[in-house]
């Protein structure tokens, strides 16, 4: 039995389903298909088609000329051949004959055409229209050829047919509605649910032009910036049933850990969600980026303020995805500060709509039922300017005697204490007051106070209902560690261990940063070489994911050449240990607490090692415990995955500048509406879900491995059924699950039952149907290596069988064959707990 894993058909043919495939699904961007011979699965069909014809060619040559059948029994295959497509038909609401006859699938699918050549192949438009009229002139060429081939064939069979009723037949255009820009833009809002960007005035410039008569003169243009109306744009998401689905399903926590935001204390205090855990929980990001060359002259001449979100319903692994991060709204960044309310004017739409979504709320269909669900906005991130512009704050901390938007420090005790229970805390009360006393004072009084404050006057966002600017703008752990702290430590720790004690030479840890066997995970953001000005700038040049591989990977590195007990080096692993923390999907009490004794110490250290070299971000990084146990895991809500979408607009080459505002957010809902819909008009099948890929593997039957279905029995929630040993499914080399790749020999925590965590090595994987088992041979804990932060682990001989769902931790963990001692060392990347120094 072949099962589309993209839509409900289904049927015993391969010949069949590989014309469904072809037919419908084969050029999607999610693309996979199942064996129906056994459990493996492509991501392209071609591979499918040469896996059926090299393993399963006598099975596919059965179902057609078998032998032994009886003509009943064919009759009845064929009669349920019959059913299931019926059943098929009626399960997806429509019928694949009539579908292929009706010209609006071929319209919707040359509408998806289009779509495909403007935002998957970049194809320029006046390129693209260049491609729609040959193809309609191919098109026509193959109409007429095979309406002249059907009147001569029915000619010499002595039928007359009209000219007309074949020209009717034989006049179908696939463009005939999207072969114009204009027609283009219609039709994608009509029949495809395209959000169109619209203009926003945000103030006018004058500029000298000399006229025909060759005089100069001044004259008035308008400033624009460009959003996407939230509300349509949140309807369209939402009509995806992957989207509906995540936001009606809760995802609470089960157990004494938080995974995501609704597991956080802001949320449980909120009265909205008190009343209904689903109501919508909205992210707000903002960003400037450059979408041309960084080291060319044009820098910063297009540099544009992209503002994003995305909903916090959606569940961590699915949220990552690109198309869950949305575009709100772009303007000049030049043009935000020059024009004081242009701020405010670009998010008009998105505040007055957080104001209607909180009191009226907005429909989500779903199952054939009809939610009304209210929302608000709970979180706004960015680096430390984009955030306190978000918040009204000094851009520059500089200029304001408070440093902080979250605590009153200021530059005498920024670096004094070492805890946040040690400032006193901004409050949204004293904050309103203090807006209102900048708006009743002079202009003088207004300079000075703005400064005493560290704030500009009230932030847009204080018209979103329910937002305190004071608490949910948190800090963003990956701008204050990564591309703060830890580059800053590693240059000034590089510096004293390389030119004051000697240990190394910059061009032996460069050697070992190009020869280290990096996992996959890590091998796509292996570090750059380092050079010496790097260290003697206090700056270590790399990207943020760099940074964090680096970060890591540096015990594995150096550790043998620092002697034991370095002070330099113990402050640094201290620094690794809160990387840990912080960045880890699970938190709890332990993890908070043994996070601000961290940080505490670090700080401290930090500045008796390196007099003279702290930054603001050392005391940032002490509200990052609180900022857990308000919204849960700081990973759930930092801007990493924000700055990847970036690369949507960063990757495309753009050659007309002169309303690129538009042009970058009509190429974007373009995007999204070509990933939401299928080429015949209904929605794509995987939005924010990437199915899972099982390399082309070996048949395995259980019987006559003892040992193996021994393993398998004393397994716990495998999903299977031990009947006998006559069992069959496939074993593999490569699953990739939820994007994370799976390979034999990877070091997997399966486990973290204390005192011990439960490590094994990956020996044999397994699939039987859709469940995914892993043969993994245990590891035992050796000891604990505080001096390179690594767990010493030696192999054993006995062997436990996990389901992939159930890993404790789902990446496979960093590790290397240890230099002078027996076994493994072994890093957790990310905990949420460490062994403390």
């Amino acid at each position: 039995m072949y099962k589309c894993s993209l839509c409900p058909y289904r049927c015993r043919l391969f010949s069949i389903f590989s014309k469904h495939l072809i037919q419908r699904h084969r050029h999607e961007k999610l693309f996979v298909v199942r064996c129906g011979y056994c459990d493996c699965t492509f991501s392209k069909y071609e591979s499918f088609r040469k896996h059926i014809f090299r393993n399963h060619n006598n099975e596919t040559v059965a179902e057609v000329t078998e032998p032994d059948v009886e003509p009943e029994l064919a009759q009845d295959d064929q009669e349920a051949e019959h059913v299931e497509q019926a059943e098929y038909d009626e399960e997806a609401g429509h019928d694949e004959e009539a579908e292929q006859n009706d010209p609006a699938v071929l319209h919707h699918l040359g509408a998806s055409f289009v779509l495909k050549l403007q935002t998957q192949s970049n194809i320029s438009e006046k390129a693209t229209q260049d491609v729609i009229n040959n193809a309609k002139e191919l098109v026509g060429e193959i109409n007429e050829i095979n309406r002249k081939k059907i009147k001569q064939y029915l000619t010499e069979q002595g039928n007359d047919i009209n000219d007309h009723i074949l020209n009717d037949i034989f006049s179908c255009n696939p463009f005939e509605n999207v072969d114009t820009k204009a027609k283009q833009e219609s039709y994608f809002k009509k029949e495809m649910g395209y959000v169109p960007p619209k203009e926003v005035i945000l103030g006018s410039r004058y500029r000298v032009q000399r006229g025909k008569d060759n005089k100069r003169r001044f004259i008035s243009k308008n400033v624009v910036g460009y959003y996407v109306p939230f509300l349509q744009s949140l309807n369209s998401v939402l009509m995806h049933s992957e989207v509906a689905a995540e936001v009606l399903t809760s995802h609470a926590s089960g157990d004494n850990f938080m995974y995501d935001f609704c597991d956080g204390r802001f949320f449980k205090e909120q009265a909205m969600f008190q009343l209904d855990p689903s109501s919508l929980q909205i992210l707000l990001y903002y960003d400037d980026i450059e979408i041309v060359n960084p080291i060319g002259h044009h820098t910063k001449k297009h540099k544009i303020a992209m503002f994003y979100w995305t909903l916090l319903n959606i569940r961590p692994k699915f949220r990552a995805q690109l198309p869950a991060i949305n575009v709100l709204g772009a303007a000049k960044t030049t043009d935000l500060k020059t024009f004081p309310l242009a701020f405010e004017l670009l998010l008009t739409d998105f505040i007055s709509a957080m104001t209607k979504l909180n009191e009226d709320g907005i429909q989500v269909d779903y199952g054939g039922r009809r939610y009304q669900k209210k929302g608000q906005l709970v979180l706004a991130i960015g680096d430390t300017p984009a955030a306190n512009v978000l918040g009204n704050f000094k851009e520059s901390i500089s200029f304001a005697f408070k440093k902080c938007r979250s605590c009153e420090c200021t530059e005498d005790n920024m670096f004094q204490y070492g805890q946040e229970q040690q400032f006193q805390m901004r409050t949204e009360a004293a904050h309103v007051e203090r807006c209102e006393t900048l708006d009743s004072v002079s202009r003088l009084a207004r300079v000075y106070w703005s400064k005493k404050y560290g704030i500009n006057g009230r932030s847009p966002l204080m018209g979103c209902p329910n937002f305190l600017v004071t608490k949910c703008i948190p800090q963003d752990i990956m701008h204050v560690l990564l591309e703060g702290i830890v580059p800053l430590e590693i240059a000034l720790m590089l510096n004293a261990l390389v030119n004051e004690q000697g240990h190394f030479t910059v061009d032996e840890l460069n050697a070992k940063i190009q020869t280290f066997p990096y996992s996959l995970r890590w091998s796509r953001n292996k570090p750059d070489t380092i050079s010496m000005q790097e260290i003697t700038n206090k700056k270590v040049k790399q990207t943020s994911s760099q940074t964090w591989c680096l970060c890591l990977h540096l015990p594995f590195f150096i550790s043998d050449n620092i002697p034991e007990g370095n002070r330099q080096w113990q402050n640094y692993i201290r620094l690794v240990q809160i990387v840990q923390l912080s960045t880890s999907f699970r938190v709890n009490g332990e993890t908070v607490a043994s996070l601000r004794q961290i940080i505490a110490t670090h700080n401290y250290k930090f500045a008796d090692l390196y007099p003279g070299s702290c930054i603001p971000k050392l005391h940032f990084l002490i509200h990052v415990p609180s900022q857990i146990e308000d919204f849960g895991p700081a990973r759930c809500f930092w801007a990493m995955r924000m700055e990847a979408k970036h690369n949507v607009f960063k990757r495309k080459k753009w050659c007309n500048f002169k309303n690129i505002l538009y042009s970058l957010l009509t190429y974007h809902q373009k995007q999204i509406c070509g990933l939401i819909r299928r080429g015949d008009g209904g929605f794509t099948t995987f939005f924010l879900n990437k199915p899972d890929i099982v390399k082309d593997g070996e048949p395995i039957t259980i019987e006559g491995e003892d040992e193996l279905y021994d393993i398998l029995r004393q397994g716990k929630n495998l999903r299977i059924t031990l009947t006998d040993q006559g069992m069959s499914g496939t074993e593999t080399t490569e699953i990739i699950s939820a994007g994370i790749v799976y390979r034999n020999n990877q070091l997997i925590l399966y486990s973290n039952d204390l005192p011990e965590r439960m490590v094994g090595r990956v020996e044999r994987m397994l699939v039987f149907g859709s469940q995914k088992i892993m043969i993994l041979r245990q590891l035992a804990i050796a000891d604990f290596m505080h001096h390179s932060n690594c767990y010493l682990m030696q192999e054993t001989d006995d062997y436990v069988a996990v389901h992939l769902q159930d890993l404790w931790y789902p990446w496979p963990l960093i590790s290397s064959a240890s230099r002078g001692h027996e076994g493994f060392l072994v890093m957790m990347d990310a905990n949420y707990r460490t062994e403390q120094l």
